[in-house]
């Protein structure tokens, strides 16, 4: 008896031996999906099921390099338990919101870029086996329209996730609905430090803040333009406050007097008031922090009675839509960017005006359509690091995962566990005679 004991626990060892032998063979040849380092876990979860969902991610992810067309791509192996909502074998279906009319119309453009781009992005065959649905619809810049528009592609269309969506006021009117369903929002179109301080686990901003911008142009106005008298225009919202309050705190820094600050409300189409107040102001520059239909209106306004300070305009501005609309009175107006100028040499531009031309050839190029091509790469990034196994979580994940990238449209994208603004420079350029001038190299938010 104790023979065949001992025979029957030789035979169960060697049986044992070739499985962990096989299983190491497999591993060494098996799918690249193979897992080889942890990745950083998401932030901190707001609800008690997302809470769950991310300590099941911090436990699962992983990082492994494999080939893509793009090269070497960081990819998320599978979460456990991911919520695979708009998620198909063959399809992820994207939703948006933002202006195709209205005073902000000039933003509409995002969502048209990113439509076409997700188009050039199915015509190469898609990600990682799946098409991408992209559905967006017109909130005419009203946030009191955002959310139903919202809560329809939740719950109707079911979509995986949100891009691109234009307007502070119109992202902070969703923000509670968004987290509390758990849906990811992602390259959303707003400088808003209250979206992205403190980071919020499913919520990638895009743009450069305002607080940064605002302060950047105090300075400038102070240091390059001599001015002693500065006023600001701005539109009375989230958005047009935080620029507003760090251009006005920067330049009592610098010792200039701020001898107006005009608010006007959302919408507004006669701007005649503002641009009077800021004559009388008697200021040598002005701050017009608005959105493009208002803002041509305002510059026009003092063009209009004859006042010819210098003007400094926030990027979200900068646009043919803007310019094309103030006409001559925009001419010799600074303004800032953090993509490159649209008639660039640089190779990424070039392929950016190719994309333009075969896929949109009646849109203007201009910074609000290089937006919308930059927010389509961070997503196209995002996704094919998330792997094949896709979910909001490993959307989540792959989106952590990108630091200091640099093959995008933009110098630099980083985003990370406690970074949710992944960009951090900008250059101010102006605008004269039609033609655009950097001024300054880029500027980096201290």
């Amino acid at each position: 008896m104790k023979q065949m004991k001992q025979k029957w626990f030789a035979r169960l060892s060697f049986i044992a031996a070739l499985f962990t032998l096989t299983s190491l063979l497999l591993a060494a040849c098996g799918d690249s999906t193979a897992t080889t380092a942890p990745v950083a876990t998401t932030a901190a979860a707001t609800t008690a099921a997302a809470a769950t969902t991310a300590a099941a991610a911090a436990t699962t992810a992983a990082a492994a390099t494999t080939a893509s067309a793009g090269g070497a791509v960081t990819t998320i192996a599978p979460i456990a338990n991911g919520n695979k909502t708009g998620v198909t074998d063959t399809e992820i279906k994207i939703g948006s919101w933002g202006p195709q009319s209205g005073t902000a119309a000039g933003y509409g453009i995002v969502d048209r870029v990113l439509e076409k781009y997700f188009q050039m992005v199915n015509d190469n065959g898609g990600i990682n086996g799946r098409k991408i649905k992209f559905i967006y619809e017109d909130d005419v810049y009203q946030a009191a329209k955002t959310l139903p528009i919202v809560k329809k592609m939740v719950e109707q269309e079911k979509v995986a996730f949100f891009v691109g969506g234009i307007g502070t006021a119109n992202n902070l009117a969703v923000k509670e609905y968004l987290i509390g369903e758990n849906v990811p929002n992602v390259t959303f179109s707003t400088g808003s430090g209250a979206l992205v301080n403190p980071p919020v686990k499913n919520w990638f901003g895009l743009l450069t803040n305002y607080t940064f911008e605002g302060t950047v142009f105090a300075q400038y106005a102070a240091d390059t333009l001599a001015a002693k008298k500065v006023a600001v225009v701005y539109q009375n919202d989230g958005f047009g406050k935080e620029g507003q309050q760090a251009f006005v705190k920067a330049a009592k820094d610098k010792k200039m007097d701020v001898t107006a600050e005009v608010p006007y409300e959302t919408g507004a189409t006669d701007l005649s008031s503002q641009a009077l107040k800021l004559q009388q102001s008697g200021a040598d520059v002005v701050f017009v922090n608005a959105v493009p239909g208002p803002g041509a209106a305002v510059v026009k306004e003092m063009d209009k009675l004859g006042f010819k300070p210098k003007i400094l305009t926030t990027f979200v501005l900068n646009d043919p839509s803007f310019f094309a609309a103030a006409g001559s009175a925009v001419n010799g107006v600074y303004t800032s960017s953090f993509t490159p100028l649209p008639d660039s040499d640089d190779a990424k531009v070039v392929k950016y005006r190719d994309f333009m031309k075969k896929y949109l050839p009646t849109e203007q190029l201009g910074s609000f359509s290089l937006w919308g091509y930059l927010s389509g790469q961070i997503v196209e990034e995002g996704l094919k690091r998330a792997g094949k196994d896709l979910s909001r979580e490993s959307l989540v994940a792959g989106l952590e995962s990108i630091v200091d990238w640099k093959d995008s449209i933009a110098a630099n994208i980083s985003y990370g566990p406690n970074n949710r603004a992944p960009q951090n420079s900008i250059f101010i350029i102006q605008y004269k005679d039609g033609k655009f001038t950097k001024v300054t190299e880029p500027l980096s938010a201290k």
